[in-house]
Formats: structure tokens, C-alpha cells, sequence
């Protein structure tokens, strides 16, 4: 059964955050005796997933549950038939609003206007330029939603919310780039004339994959005869939640022309395949 981000990220949390290793049932899995007890011992979280940014590949997650889920992650230009990871960056979320004063767009002249949508323009622009200055190649920032109110026309916008996506593989810059986007938003309303409510949904810090396993997994590639290399994840995966409570990692597949989040996503049958047989060598070597 598919389950929506929000839910799936609950689950995580207080199976792996909250509850510990206590909350979470090994036997759910279904998995052989054997297999079962390792996977117990090493509470393994394994996806089978493929990164996309601009090109070539998108992702496609195969959890133990054998549930399918295409999700966005970043590009690997490689020829490889898998890609195993070895960390996962530290993504930080923020909803910001902007409450300016509407009117019609004939009767408010400009020196008189406070408008919430010019407001949310330069912090989008400004979370661009805080990613890009950060000083890290691997700062990125997006504003993936950005609504208006009330959207008319002909009449002055007096209320814009924004989401902001923010993330990197050191905390360090991403937390750079964070302080930057506050400093822009406050130098904004002060500048035009609106208040300004900023939440911080999540601020989460990246994980390092377990080395033990990353090898693993490489090997468990080499042993059926298929290439594998190592990257780091920029996504906001269910196991940079698993990591702080046990060893982790991820298999990645590419699938076709990197799109994800659009009608024409899509994974051959073959890709699918090989990531299957990779996650079943690296269980089998893990059991043993």
C-alpha cells in the first residue's frame, strides 16, 4: 500500500525516533528465518532508488515491503548499472509569509504600495543567491511553492506564502545559506512595508552511511556481474532518519532520461532487475 510523505516521515520518526528499535517488527517483513534474524541485527535500510538532477536518471524506491515509489533525487552522470550511498545530505525546510496591503490595481499608486507578491520575489531570488554563494558545490536551494492572495488581476497582492527547500551535505553551508535568506527577508520587510511570520519546518543534520555496508553492497554488484559506484544523496530520504539508530544504506538504479515527478516517469523492467538482484546478493551476504 503506497503511503504519502507526510505519513511515511510520521512512521519513520517514531518508529526509529521515538520508539527506538522496540517500535519496530521485524517479522512485518516477511522475510526468511535467516535473513530475518540479520536483518534484525542489522535493522537494514536499503532502498533501491536512482538519483536525478538535469539528466539521465530518476528515481525509482523498492522498499523490503516490496512497495514501488518514484521520487526526486539528483543526478549521476555514470554508466554504472547501480550506485550505492555513502551519505545523505542535511536538508532544512521553511514556510515564510508575507502579509503586505492589498487594493485595486488603478487606485493604490506605486510610492504607496506594500505588496506581499514583490516581497516573496526577492526572497525567492535571494534563497537562488544564498545557495549559490554558500561556498559549497553542493548548496541548493528551491522555492517550490509560492501562492498568492488574491490573485487577481486587478488587484494588489497582500498576501504570499512561500516554501523553501534548502539543503547540502555540510551543515555548516547549508546553515550559511539559512542565515543568509533570514537576513534577506528581514531587510525586506523593512524595506517594503510587510510583516513577515518565518517557520523552520525541519532542520535536520546529513547522515554518513555505514562504511561496513556501502562495501557490501559494492561487492554484493561485482558478485553478479554488474558495475556499481559510490555518490551521496541530496534527498530527503526515510533513512537519513534510520541512520542515527543503524547501519545504512541505499542502492540507486537509473531510469530513463532522469525525469521524476511527471506522467512519462520511468524504469525498465532490466534497471528494475539489476537493483533487485544486487539488493538479493547483498542479503544473501549479509545472512551468511
Amino acid at each position: 500500500m503506497m503511503v504519502g510523505n507526510s505519513q511515511r516521515l510520521l512512521r519513520i520518526l517514531a518508529v526509529f525516533g521515538d520508539l527506538g528499535f522496540q517500535g519496530f517488527e521485524v517479522v512485518e517483513l516477511g522475510l526468511g528465518p535467516q535473513i530475518r534474524d540479520q536483518f534484525h541485527r542489522h535493522v537494514l535500510a536499503v532502498e533501491i532508488a536512482v538519483e536525478v538532477e538535469e539528466k539521465c536518471f530518476q528515481q525509482r524506491r523498492v522498499d523490503l515491503k516490496h512497495r514501488a515509489d518514484a521520487e526526486t533525487r539528483n543526478a549521476f552522470m555514470f554508466g554504472d548499472d547501480a550506485v550505492v550511498v555513502e551519505q545523505i545530505a542535511a536538508p532544512a525546510t521553511l514556510r515564510l509569509e508575507f502579509i503586505g496591503e492589498g487594493g485595486h490595481a488603478g487606485a493604490v499608486l506605486m510610492p504607496d504600495r506594500h505588496d506581499a507578491l514583490l516581497a516573496g520575489a526577492e526572497i525567492a531570488l535571494a534563497v537562488e543567491s544564498a545557495a549559490k554563494e554558500s561556498q559549497s558545490p553542493d548548496t541548493v536551494g528551491t522555492t517550490g511553492v509560492f501562492r498568492i492572495e488574491p490573485g487577481a488581476v486587478n488587484s494588489v497582492p497582500y498576501r504570499a506564502l512561500l516554501e523553501i527547500d534548502l539543503r547540502d551535505t555540510r551543515l555548516s553551508t547549508r546553515d550559511f545559506a539559512l542565515q543568509r535568506i533570514r537576513e534577506n527577508v528581514l531587510a525586506v520587510t523593512q524595506r517594503r512595508g510587510v510583516q513577515a511570520h518565518l517557520d523552520v519546518v525541519n532542520q535536520d543534520p546529513p547522515a554518513v552511511c555505514d562504511a561496513v555496508l556501502v562495501q557490501a553492497a559494492l561487492q554484493a554488484a561485482v558478485r553478479v556481474g554488474l558495475s556499481a559506484r559510490c555518490m551521496v544523496s541530496r534527498a530527503y530520504h526515510d533513512s537519513l532518519f534510520m541512520a542515527k539508530n543503524c547501519p545504512t544504506t541505499m542502492l540507486f538504479i537509473p531510469c530513463r532520461n532522469g525525469v521524476s515527478h511527471r506522467p512519462d516517469e520511468y524504469a525498465s523492467p532490466e534497471a528494475i532487475g539489476k537493483g533487485t538482484l544486487v539488493l538479493a546478493q547483498l542479503l544473501e551476504q549479509l545472512a551468511s
